[in-house]
């Protein structure tokens, strides 16, 4: 993703987790679906794609063991 500037990208920082005490929270951004937004945002990578920066709407992750 280096070297893409996303236009009009909404970033949000959670300080406080009402409830959720001793859980540890995290994800990894961008890659939500829009229902699962506050107030309806795009995600980075929806963004990414619908801004032609991605040819396709597809990812890969790789976790090393």
């Amino acid at each position: 993703i280096s070297g893409i500037i996303v236009k009009n990208q909404t970033i949000a920082q959670c300080a406080f987790l009402n409830g959720m005490t001793g859980n540890v929270n995290d994800g990894i951004f961008g890659l939500a679906y829009s229902s699962l937004t506050k107030d309806g945002e795009k995600p980075v990578f929806y963004n990414m794609w619908s801004q032609g920066l991605i040819s396709e709407a597809i990812f890969s992750s790789y976790f090393n063991p």
